[in-house]
């Protein structure tokens, strides 16, 4: 099994437009579902806003599983990340976010991380410092690396 964790404010969604999914998510997540990687949400919001923004954007149809602050310790604390991956090997998932504590806590489980810089808040060199395997400026161009990351051409 291979697992995509993707981080919600930054990553999924584009607070600073109400909340709607960067351009390109949509068409990432499509993608990613019909090679059957096994989707997840890791984020810092707490679930009954995090399901309420992904109900209303069609998104939560995407997502097996989803750990927010209301199950889990937050970031960088890795727990709800290994909540999502249970046995599962940490070489087997790839993170995608935008923030040093997304980049850290997937570091901190062993995981490959992709740094996000499509909100164009989000700063490469900081992402970097924290454990980013590559940064990433469009959603689309995250395919051809987590296939890379898990051995899946």
């Amino acid at each position: 099994m291979r697992v995509v964790v993707f981080d919600c404010d930054g990553t999924l969604l584009d607070m600073q437009k109400g909340g709607k999914p960067f351009h390109g998510i949509v068409e990432l997540l499509q993608k990613l579902q019909e090679q059957d990687f096994r989707l997840c949400v890791w984020t810092a919001r707490d679930r009954l806003s995090l399901e309420r923004y992904l109900n209303r954007e069609g998104l939560m149809r995407y997502f097996d599983d989803i750990r927010t602050v209301s199950e889990a310790p937050p970031k960088p604390n890795p727990e709800g990340l290994a909540q999502l991956l249970g046995a599962l090997p940490a070489d087997q998932a790839v993170m995608i976010g935008d923030s040093w504590t997304d980049m850290q806590g997937a570091k901190l489980h062993g995981c490959k991380a992709l740094g996000a810089v499509w909100n164009n808040i989000s700063e490469p060199e900081v992402l970097s410092e924290f454990g980013a395997d590559e940064i990433v400026s469009h959603p689309l161009d995250c395919f051809e690396l987590i296939n890379q990351f898990l051995n899946q051409s």
